[in-house]
Protein backbone atom coordinates (compact mmCIF):
# COMPACT_ATOMS: atom_id res chain seq x y z
CA UNK A 1 0.00 0.00 0.00
CA UNK A 2 1.45 3.85 -0.89
CA UNK A 3 0.71 5.09 3.00
CA UNK A 4 2.67 8.06 1.82
CA UNK A 5 -0.18 9.14 -1.01
CA UNK A 6 -2.65 8.17 1.53
CA UNK A 7 -1.31 10.33 4.53
CA UNK A 8 -0.73 13.09 2.40
CA UNK A 9 -4.38 13.26 1.14
CA UNK A 10 -5.35 13.01 5.17
CA UNK A 11 -3.32 16.26 5.86
CA UNK A 12 -6.33 17.83 7.40
CA UNK A 13 -8.50 14.93 9.03
CA UNK A 14 -6.75 13.51 11.87
CA UNK A 15 -9.50 10.57 12.47
CA UNK A 16 -8.16 9.20 8.62
CA UNK A 17 -5.05 9.66 9.95
CA UNK A 18 -5.84 7.40 13.05
CA UNK A 19 -7.74 4.89 11.60
CA UNK A 20 -5.19 4.33 8.23
CA UNK A 21 -2.46 3.98 11.80
CA UNK A 22 -4.79 1.44 13.39
CA UNK A 23 -5.55 -0.64 9.71
CA UNK A 24 -1.45 -0.47 8.95
CA UNK A 25 -0.74 -2.15 13.12
CA UNK A 26 -3.70 -4.77 11.78
CA UNK A 27 -1.70 -5.91 8.54
CA UNK A 28 1.62 -6.00 10.41
CA UNK A 29 2.53 -2.73 8.40
CA UNK A 30 3.04 -0.38 11.02
CA UNK A 31 6.76 -0.11 10.16
CA UNK A 32 5.44 1.12 6.24
CA UNK A 33 3.35 3.47 7.82
CA UNK A 34 6.12 4.84 9.57
CA UNK A 35 7.55 5.33 6.60
CA UNK A 36 5.29 7.23 4.81
CA UNK A 37 4.45 9.42 7.88
CA UNK A 38 8.59 10.08 7.80
CA UNK A 39 8.33 10.80 4.30
CA UNK A 40 5.08 12.78 4.40
CA UNK A 41 6.59 14.67 6.94
CA UNK A 42 9.86 15.45 5.17
CA UNK A 43 7.73 16.95 2.35
CA UNK A 44 5.42 19.45 4.55
CA UNK A 45 7.69 19.97 8.21
CA UNK A 46 5.25 22.93 8.74
CA UNK A 47 2.90 20.72 9.34
CA UNK A 48 1.76 20.68 12.94
CA UNK A 49 -0.43 17.39 12.25
CA UNK A 50 2.77 15.68 10.49
CA UNK A 51 4.73 16.68 12.98
CA UNK A 52 2.81 15.10 15.73
CA UNK A 53 2.54 11.66 14.13
CA UNK A 54 6.08 12.03 13.31
CA UNK A 55 7.35 12.05 17.58
CA UNK A 56 4.51 9.86 18.39
CA UNK A 57 6.19 7.39 16.28
CA UNK A 58 10.12 8.25 17.63
CA UNK A 59 8.72 7.67 21.52
CA UNK A 60 6.96 4.36 20.23
CA UNK A 61 10.15 2.82 18.25
CA UNK A 62 12.27 4.49 21.59
CA UNK A 63 10.43 1.57 23.91
CA UNK A 64 11.87 -1.46 24.07
CA UNK A 65 8.94 -4.10 25.37
CA UNK A 66 10.57 -7.43 26.37
CA UNK A 67 8.19 -10.26 26.46
CA UNK A 68 9.56 -12.85 28.87
CA UNK A 69 8.49 -16.56 27.74
CA UNK A 70 9.89 -19.33 29.81
CA UNK A 71 10.21 -22.52 27.92
CA UNK A 72 8.26 -25.60 29.35
CA UNK A 73 10.87 -27.55 29.50
CA UNK A 74 8.71 -29.89 31.41
CA UNK A 75 7.24 -30.62 27.87
CA UNK A 76 10.06 -30.60 26.05
CA UNK A 77 12.57 -32.28 27.97
CA UNK A 78 10.52 -35.74 27.54
CA UNK A 79 9.65 -35.03 23.86
CA UNK A 80 12.99 -34.65 22.98
CA UNK A 81 14.29 -37.61 24.94
CA UNK A 82 11.43 -39.58 22.89
CA UNK A 83 12.70 -38.20 19.53
CA UNK A 84 16.51 -38.83 20.56
CA UNK A 85 15.16 -42.38 21.15
CA UNK A 86 13.21 -42.90 18.16
CA UNK A 87 16.36 -41.75 16.27
CA UNK A 88 18.54 -44.15 17.97
CA UNK A 89 15.95 -47.06 17.01
CA UNK A 90 15.80 -46.30 13.20
CA UNK A 91 19.42 -45.85 12.87
CA UNK A 92 20.73 -49.40 13.67
CA UNK A 93 22.09 -50.84 10.69
CA UNK A 94 19.76 -53.92 10.14
CA UNK A 95 17.20 -51.10 9.39
CA UNK A 96 17.79 -50.55 5.99
CA UNK A 97 16.58 -51.39 2.09
CA UNK A 98 19.27 -53.59 0.59
CA UNK A 99 18.18 -54.74 -2.56
CA UNK A 100 20.15 -52.70 -4.19
CA UNK A 101 24.38 -51.69 -3.57
CA UNK A 102 24.68 -48.67 -2.10
CA UNK A 103 22.10 -49.94 0.55
CA UNK A 104 20.09 -47.12 2.04
CA UNK A 105 19.06 -47.28 5.86
CA UNK A 106 15.61 -46.17 7.11
CA UNK A 107 17.03 -43.66 8.91
CA UNK A 108 17.32 -41.69 5.49
CA UNK A 109 13.72 -41.05 4.95
CA UNK A 110 12.28 -41.19 8.75
CA UNK A 111 14.58 -39.04 10.64
CA UNK A 112 12.30 -35.71 9.02
CA UNK A 113 8.86 -37.23 9.67
CA UNK A 114 9.79 -38.12 13.21
CA UNK A 115 11.45 -34.76 14.78
CA UNK A 116 9.11 -32.99 12.45
CA UNK A 117 5.87 -34.99 13.94
CA UNK A 118 7.03 -34.78 17.46
CA UNK A 119 7.57 -30.76 17.21
CA UNK A 120 3.51 -30.61 16.11
CA UNK A 121 3.14 -32.62 19.15
CA UNK A 122 4.62 -29.72 21.06
CA UNK A 123 3.15 -27.00 19.65
CA UNK A 124 -0.18 -28.39 20.02
CA UNK A 125 0.58 -29.58 23.88
CA UNK A 126 1.49 -26.02 24.42
CA UNK A 127 -0.84 -24.21 23.05
CA UNK A 128 -3.54 -26.30 23.52
CA UNK A 129 -5.50 -25.02 20.33
CA UNK A 130 -5.83 -25.99 16.80
CA UNK A 131 -5.53 -29.91 18.01
CA UNK A 132 -7.76 -31.34 15.09
CA UNK A 133 -5.15 -29.15 12.76
CA UNK A 134 -2.61 -31.08 14.31
CA UNK A 135 -3.61 -34.58 13.67
CA UNK A 136 -4.73 -33.57 9.94
CA UNK A 137 -1.01 -32.87 9.48
CA UNK A 138 0.47 -35.60 11.25
CA UNK A 139 -1.95 -38.12 9.60
CA UNK A 140 -1.00 -36.61 6.28
CA UNK A 141 2.65 -36.82 6.73
CA UNK A 142 1.95 -40.44 8.58
CA UNK A 143 0.69 -41.50 5.11
CA UNK A 144 3.08 -39.88 3.20
CA UNK A 145 5.85 -41.98 4.70
CA UNK A 146 4.06 -45.15 5.04
CA UNK A 147 3.31 -44.41 0.83
CA UNK A 148 7.29 -44.00 0.33
CA UNK A 149 8.03 -47.28 2.20
CA UNK A 150 5.44 -49.00 0.27
CA UNK A 151 7.42 -47.83 -2.82
CA UNK A 152 10.72 -47.35 -1.59
CA UNK A 153 12.01 -51.19 -1.65
CA UNK A 154 11.49 -51.68 -5.49
CA UNK A 155 13.41 -48.58 -6.42
CA UNK A 156 16.45 -47.39 -5.51
CA UNK A 157 16.27 -43.99 -7.38
CA UNK A 158 12.69 -43.13 -5.94
CA UNK A 159 13.54 -43.67 -1.94
CA UNK A 160 17.03 -41.15 -2.85
CA UNK A 161 14.73 -38.87 -3.78
CA UNK A 162 12.23 -39.29 -1.30
CA UNK A 163 15.51 -38.59 1.23
CA UNK A 164 15.00 -34.67 0.48
CA UNK A 165 11.79 -34.84 -0.48
CA UNK A 166 9.80 -36.34 2.90
CA UNK A 167 12.07 -33.47 4.89
CA UNK A 168 10.58 -30.86 3.03
CA UNK A 169 7.04 -32.19 2.90
CA UNK A 170 7.50 -32.25 6.87
CA UNK A 171 8.64 -28.80 6.90
CA UNK A 172 5.32 -27.52 5.33
CA UNK A 173 3.41 -29.78 7.44
CA UNK A 174 5.18 -28.03 10.30
CA UNK A 175 4.31 -24.66 8.85
CA UNK A 176 0.47 -25.75 8.55
CA UNK A 177 0.14 -27.04 11.42
CA UNK A 178 1.41 -23.26 13.31
CA UNK A 179 -0.02 -20.76 10.07
CA UNK A 180 -3.06 -22.90 8.94
CA UNK A 181 -4.30 -23.25 5.38
CA UNK A 182 -4.02 -19.77 4.27
CA UNK A 183 -1.12 -17.64 6.33
CA UNK A 184 -0.66 -14.12 5.34
CA UNK A 185 2.47 -13.46 3.22
CA UNK A 186 4.70 -11.63 5.82
CA UNK A 187 3.15 -14.25 8.70
CA UNK A 188 4.57 -17.44 6.33
CA UNK A 189 7.72 -15.22 6.24
CA UNK A 190 8.63 -14.73 9.40
CA UNK A 191 7.89 -18.24 10.21
CA UNK A 192 10.36 -19.37 7.18
CA UNK A 193 13.26 -16.97 8.76
CA UNK A 194 12.41 -18.70 12.04
CA UNK A 195 12.85 -21.53 10.44
CA UNK A 196 16.44 -20.81 9.20
CA UNK A 197 16.90 -19.45 12.70
CA UNK A 198 16.02 -23.11 13.95
CA UNK A 199 18.47 -24.70 11.78
CA UNK A 200 21.54 -22.55 12.63
CA UNK A 201 20.82 -23.04 16.34
CA UNK A 202 20.44 -26.64 16.36
CA UNK A 203 23.51 -27.11 13.98
CA UNK A 204 25.87 -24.77 16.55
CA UNK A 205 24.26 -27.29 19.58
CA UNK A 206 24.88 -30.18 17.31
CA UNK A 207 28.39 -29.16 16.40
CA UNK A 208 29.22 -28.12 20.15
CA UNK A 209 27.59 -31.90 21.15
CA UNK A 210 29.38 -33.90 18.54
CA UNK A 211 32.74 -32.41 19.88
CA UNK A 212 31.61 -33.25 22.94
CA UNK A 213 31.14 -36.75 22.41
CA UNK A 214 34.17 -37.33 20.07
CA UNK A 215 36.26 -36.32 22.88
CA UNK A 216 35.16 -38.53 25.13
CA UNK A 217 34.69 -41.69 23.02
CA UNK A 218 39.10 -40.66 22.06
CA UNK A 219 39.33 -40.56 25.75
CA UNK A 220 38.04 -44.24 26.03
CA UNK A 221 39.94 -44.98 23.11
CA UNK A 222 43.01 -43.86 24.40
CA UNK A 223 42.50 -46.26 27.90
CA UNK A 224 41.19 -49.12 25.23
CA UNK A 225 37.80 -48.99 26.68
CA UNK A 226 35.64 -50.41 23.55
CA UNK A 227 32.42 -48.46 23.09
CA UNK A 228 29.80 -50.70 21.54
CA UNK A 229 28.08 -48.97 18.22
CA UNK A 230 24.57 -48.99 19.95
CA UNK A 231 26.30 -46.40 22.35
CA UNK A 232 27.72 -44.50 19.87
CA UNK A 233 24.65 -44.31 17.68
CA UNK A 234 22.61 -43.23 21.04
CA UNK A 235 25.13 -40.40 21.13
CA UNK A 236 25.09 -39.53 17.52
CA UNK A 237 22.08 -40.03 16.30
CA UNK A 238 20.02 -39.95 19.87
CA UNK A 239 21.55 -36.69 20.45
CA UNK A 240 20.48 -35.00 16.67
CA UNK A 241 16.95 -35.78 17.63
CA UNK A 242 17.23 -34.42 21.35
CA UNK A 243 18.85 -31.44 19.70
CA UNK A 244 16.15 -30.86 17.15
CA UNK A 245 13.56 -30.59 19.29
CA UNK A 246 15.48 -28.09 21.87
CA UNK A 247 16.26 -25.58 18.88
CA UNK A 248 13.04 -25.39 18.01
CA UNK A 249 11.81 -25.18 21.32
CA UNK A 250 14.47 -22.20 22.22
CA UNK A 251 14.31 -20.11 19.43
CA UNK A 252 9.77 -20.28 18.82
CA UNK A 253 7.40 -19.46 21.03
CA UNK A 254 4.19 -21.72 20.31
CA UNK A 255 2.06 -19.22 22.15
CA UNK A 256 2.75 -16.06 19.88
CA UNK A 257 2.39 -15.80 16.00
CA UNK A 258 5.02 -15.29 14.08
CA UNK A 259 5.03 -12.16 13.65
CA UNK A 260 5.28 -12.12 17.38
CA UNK A 261 8.58 -13.74 17.73
CA UNK A 262 11.56 -12.19 18.67
CA UNK A 263 13.60 -10.96 15.84
CA UNK A 264 15.58 -8.47 16.94
CA UNK A 265 18.31 -10.46 19.58
CA UNK A 266 20.67 -13.74 19.43
CA UNK A 267 20.74 -16.21 16.59
CA UNK A 268 17.83 -13.93 15.20
CA UNK A 269 20.25 -10.98 14.70
CA UNK A 270 22.94 -13.16 13.36
CA UNK A 271 20.21 -14.91 10.54
CA UNK A 272 19.41 -11.40 9.57
CA UNK A 273 22.58 -10.29 9.20
CA UNK A 274 25.02 -12.46 7.90
CA UNK A 275 22.55 -13.48 4.34
CA UNK A 276 23.21 -9.72 3.76
CA UNK A 277 27.05 -9.21 4.17
CA UNK A 278 27.06 -12.42 2.10
CA UNK A 279 24.75 -10.71 -1.12
CA UNK A 280 27.92 -8.35 -2.53
CA UNK A 281 30.10 -11.42 -2.94
CA UNK A 282 27.59 -13.69 -4.29
CA UNK A 283 26.70 -11.34 -7.04
CA UNK A 284 30.52 -10.57 -7.60
CA UNK A 285 30.91 -14.33 -8.07
CA UNK A 286 27.68 -14.64 -10.56
CA UNK A 287 29.44 -11.88 -12.62
CA UNK A 288 32.12 -13.52 -12.94
CA UNK A 289 30.84 -16.76 -13.35
CA UNK A 290 28.93 -15.68 -16.63
CA UNK A 291 31.73 -14.32 -18.18
CA UNK A 292 33.46 -17.93 -18.04
CA UNK A 293 30.22 -19.82 -19.40
CA UNK A 294 31.05 -19.03 -23.15
CA UNK A 295 34.19 -20.26 -22.63
CA UNK A 296 32.95 -23.86 -21.16
CA UNK A 297 29.42 -23.56 -22.74
CA UNK A 298 29.09 -27.53 -23.86
CA UNK A 299 29.79 -28.37 -20.37
CA UNK A 300 26.77 -29.23 -18.41
CA UNK A 301 25.33 -30.72 -21.92
CA UNK A 302 27.59 -33.44 -21.25
CA UNK A 303 28.25 -33.40 -17.60
CA UNK A 304 25.50 -34.46 -15.35
CA UNK A 305 27.46 -33.75 -12.27
CA UNK A 306 28.08 -29.66 -13.31
CA UNK A 307 23.65 -30.12 -13.77
CA UNK A 308 23.59 -31.31 -10.08
CA UNK A 309 25.79 -28.39 -9.26
CA UNK A 310 23.47 -25.63 -10.77
CA UNK A 311 20.46 -27.24 -8.75
CA UNK A 312 22.23 -27.04 -5.64
CA UNK A 313 23.04 -23.58 -6.75
CA UNK A 314 19.99 -22.56 -7.18
CA UNK A 315 18.65 -23.97 -4.27
CA UNK A 316 20.69 -22.21 -2.07
CA UNK A 317 20.46 -18.97 -3.88
CA UNK A 318 16.51 -19.53 -2.92
CA UNK A 319 18.03 -19.78 0.68
CA UNK A 320 19.86 -16.79 0.78
CA UNK A 321 17.04 -14.85 -1.08
CA UNK A 322 15.19 -15.57 1.79
CA UNK A 323 17.93 -15.03 4.42
CA UNK A 324 18.62 -11.37 3.15
CA UNK A 325 14.73 -10.65 3.24
CA UNK A 326 13.71 -8.38 6.48
CA UNK A 327 10.73 -9.02 8.05
CA UNK A 328 10.20 -5.44 8.01
CA UNK A 329 12.19 -1.79 7.07
CA UNK A 330 11.98 -1.02 10.63
CA UNK A 331 15.60 0.06 11.58
CA UNK A 332 16.78 0.08 7.84
CA UNK A 333 17.96 3.34 6.66
CA UNK A 334 16.27 4.78 3.31
CA UNK A 335 20.26 4.02 1.42
CA UNK A 336 20.33 0.23 3.29
CA UNK A 337 16.99 -0.28 1.69
CA UNK A 338 17.86 0.93 -1.53
CA UNK A 339 20.93 -1.12 -1.96
CA UNK A 340 19.21 -4.19 -0.65
CA UNK A 341 16.35 -4.02 -2.98
CA UNK A 342 19.23 -3.18 -6.03
CA UNK A 343 20.87 -6.32 -5.06
CA UNK A 344 18.23 -8.41 -4.63
CA UNK A 345 16.75 -7.63 -8.02
CA UNK A 346 20.42 -7.70 -9.48
CA UNK A 347 21.23 -11.24 -7.93
CA UNK A 348 17.62 -12.59 -9.18
CA UNK A 349 18.28 -11.91 -12.46
CA UNK A 350 21.76 -13.08 -12.75
CA UNK A 351 19.90 -16.75 -11.21
CA UNK A 352 17.50 -16.08 -13.80
CA UNK A 353 20.12 -16.38 -16.60
CA UNK A 354 22.49 -18.96 -15.09
CA UNK A 355 18.94 -21.16 -14.46
CA UNK A 356 17.53 -21.10 -18.12
CA UNK A 357 20.71 -21.98 -19.12
CA UNK A 358 21.20 -25.07 -16.87
CA UNK A 359 18.02 -25.62 -18.01
CA UNK A 360 18.62 -25.78 -21.34
CA UNK A 361 21.30 -28.40 -20.72
CA UNK A 362 18.39 -30.86 -18.71
CA UNK A 363 16.18 -30.83 -22.08
CA UNK A 364 18.80 -31.64 -24.22
CA UNK A 365 20.34 -34.58 -22.20
CA UNK A 366 16.39 -35.63 -21.12
CA UNK A 367 15.87 -35.13 -25.76
CA UNK A 368 18.63 -37.29 -26.39
CA UNK A 369 18.36 -39.82 -23.47
CA UNK A 370 14.86 -40.11 -22.78
CA UNK A 371 12.62 -38.90 -20.05
CA UNK A 372 13.52 -40.82 -16.03
CA UNK A 373 12.26 -39.94 -12.37
CA UNK A 374 15.45 -38.05 -11.78
CA UNK A 375 15.06 -35.80 -14.99
CA UNK A 376 11.42 -35.08 -14.49
CA UNK A 377 12.37 -34.52 -10.84
CA UNK A 378 15.08 -31.42 -11.92
CA UNK A 379 12.96 -30.30 -15.02
CA UNK A 380 9.65 -29.47 -12.61
CA UNK A 381 12.27 -28.07 -9.85
CA UNK A 382 13.95 -25.89 -12.73
CA UNK A 383 10.40 -24.92 -14.05
CA UNK A 384 9.39 -23.98 -10.59
CA UNK A 385 12.50 -22.02 -8.80
CA UNK A 386 12.96 -19.82 -12.49
CA UNK A 387 9.05 -19.58 -12.41
CA UNK A 388 9.36 -18.28 -8.99
CA UNK A 389 12.17 -15.45 -9.17
CA UNK A 390 10.48 -14.36 -12.32
CA UNK A 391 7.70 -13.71 -10.48
CA UNK A 392 9.78 -12.29 -7.54
CA UNK A 393 11.24 -9.80 -10.18
CA UNK A 394 8.31 -8.85 -11.53
CA UNK A 395 7.16 -7.71 -8.79
CA UNK A 396 9.63 -6.31 -6.82
CA UNK A 397 9.95 -3.97 -9.99
CA UNK A 398 6.65 -3.49 -10.48
CA UNK A 399 5.56 -2.42 -6.83
CA UNK A 400 8.13 0.11 -6.66
CA UNK A 401 10.25 1.60 -3.95
CA UNK A 402 7.11 1.93 -1.44
CA UNK A 403 6.49 -1.60 -1.24
CA UNK A 404 9.09 -4.00 -2.67
CA UNK A 405 9.35 -5.60 0.61
CA UNK A 406 5.17 -7.01 0.70
CA UNK A 407 5.58 -7.79 -2.78
CA UNK A 408 8.98 -10.37 -2.12
CA UNK A 409 7.16 -11.62 1.28
CA UNK A 410 4.24 -12.53 -1.52
CA UNK A 411 6.85 -14.54 -3.17
CA UNK A 412 7.69 -16.23 -1.09
CA UNK A 413 4.07 -17.00 0.09
CA UNK A 414 3.92 -18.17 -3.95
CA UNK A 415 6.93 -20.72 -3.87
CA UNK A 416 5.52 -22.63 -0.62
CA UNK A 417 2.41 -23.26 -3.01
CA UNK A 418 4.47 -24.38 -5.30
CA UNK A 419 7.09 -26.47 -3.27
CA UNK A 420 4.06 -28.16 -1.32
CA UNK A 421 2.28 -28.88 -5.01
CA UNK A 422 5.47 -30.22 -6.80
CA UNK A 423 6.57 -32.38 -3.85
CA UNK A 424 3.54 -33.91 -2.96
CA UNK A 425 3.20 -34.97 -7.12
CA UNK A 426 6.32 -36.11 -6.94
CA UNK A 427 5.61 -38.29 -3.99
CA UNK A 428 2.94 -39.75 -5.25
CA UNK A 429 3.27 -39.81 -9.34
CA UNK A 430 6.57 -41.01 -9.58
CA UNK A 431 5.57 -44.78 -8.47
CA UNK A 432 2.77 -44.49 -11.11
CA UNK A 433 4.75 -42.94 -13.60
CA UNK A 434 7.74 -45.23 -13.64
Amino acid sequence: MDYQTKILAARTDPQVLENLYQAARKAGEADQFGAGVAAAYAQEADSLLFAAWHYRLLALEGIEVVKQRIVNWGLVVPISLISGLLLWIVSDPDLEFADVRPFMPYFGLLWAPIVGLLMIVYFALTTRKDTLKAVIVGSVITAAVAYVFANSPWDQHYRQSMAAHLPLLTWIGVGAALLGWRPDAKALYAFLHKSIEAVVTGGLFLGAVYIFIGITFGLFDALNVEISDEIMRLGFAGGAGVIAVIAVAIGYDPKASPLEQDFERGISRLVATVPRFMLLPTILVGLIYLGFIPFNFSEPFKNRDVLIIYNLMLFAIMGLLVGVTPISLEGLSARVQKWLRTGIIVLTVLVIVVSLYAMSATVYRTVEGGITQNRLTIIGWNSINIGILIYLLVSVLRAGKADWLPALHQSFKVAAVAYLAWTTFLILAIPILF
